[in-house]
């Protein structure tokens, strides 16, 4: 039997290529996880003022019903309304309590001459400076605040507290948090783009007190948008239906012009947008409102897993 030789050629080039072999990650490597970042809702401004340029009406927010005008099969008095304009050139956008009609009613409740909206829109940021409407958002697993294509967002409603408040009137950073044990959690895995993440299906209950009177407005088909600062702040929009007979509960108490509730009733009735399709009433209103974040903490022994803030 013969023995055929190798030649020392193909010797070394076996061994170039076995170091190349052990120089080259393996296909099914896991990549590190990302960090986890935490923020509390320190501001929020319901948007309920559309500004008109060249004839148009511009207000940020969501098309919640995927139509430019009404959704097709409705029958809600208010959908004869257009839909708005975003400030980037968005078309249908619905935002109902943009509208005159959310003006007209506050100033009815409020026995107020003037347009008293703002007392609305200050309504729940007011809750959140008396540490009794506190939304955390969590992101964890995020590698990038530019592009990230696998991020989990979690949505948490923080345990009332005497909370510190800047002189800015916003909520300081750096404040730890217990996480209410009656609200459930809201989980999104989502993305990052060009340093904004976009995430559906946000369902959120806001609950809080303002002036002695508590409040609980459900949010449905929400939208929220988040963008990422470099001074490790967030700024965003988030977007919605809210229920009518919810608002209409809440307004007149604040007012203190309850008298007049069974008509504010039937003015926010009647300017409701969003059909329930099951029972086929109108019972939500289309909104959305500007949120700001500063970092926070969650205490270890208040959540499922450790968390922890920092700056982009």
């Amino acid at each position: 039997m013969s023995v055929r030789s190798i030649h020392p050629s193909a010797s070394l080039f076996a061994l170039v290529l076995l170091g190349v072999g052990l120089a080259l990650p393996s296909c099914t490597e896991t990549p590190p996880p990302g960090e986890t970042y935490v923020y509390v809702i320190d501001e929020v401004r319901i948007l309920a003022r559309a500004e008109v340029i060249d004839g148009v009406s511009v207000v940020d927010g969501f098309d919640i019903d995927g139509f430019d005008g009404a959704a097709p099969g409705g029958n809600c008095r208010s959908q004869e309304q257009d839909d708005y304009v975003a400030p980037d050139g968005r078309r249908g956008i619905d935002n109902q309590l943009a509208g005159g009609g959310l003006a007209s009613v506050v100033r009815l409740l409020a026995m107020q001459e003037e347009d008293s909206s703002a007392l609305f829109e200050g309504l729940v940021q007011g809750a959140v400076t008396a540490g009794t409407l506190l939304v955390l958002m969590k992101f964890d697993d995020v590698s990038s605040f530019e592009n990230d294509d696998d991020v989990t967002l979690t949505l948490l409603a923080g345990q009332p507290f005497n909370v510190g408040v800047g002189t800015d009137g916003r909520l300081l950073a750096g404040q730890s948090f217990d996480i209410r044990p009656d609200t459930e959690p809201v989980v999104i895995h989502t993305a990052i783009r060009d340093g904004v993440l976009l995430a559906d299906g946000v369902n959120l209950q806001l609950i809080g007190s303002i002036l002695d009177v508590s409040f609980e407005i459900p949010i449905s088909l929400g939208h929220l948008r988040v963008e990422f600062n470099p001074n490790g702040t967030v700024t965003g929009v988030l977007g919605g239906a809210l229920p009518w007979n919810t608002l209409a509960d809440v307004i007149p108490r604040i007012g203190g012009a309850g008298q007049f509730a069974t008509l504010g009733r039937a003015i926010l009735r009647g300017i409701a947008d969003v059909m329930n399709f099951e029972t086929g009433e109108c019972d939500r209103l289309s909104a959305s409102m500007r949120v700001h974040g500063v970092p926070a903490f969650i205490y270890a022994d208040s959540a499922p897993v450790v968390t922890d803030a920092g700056t982009p």
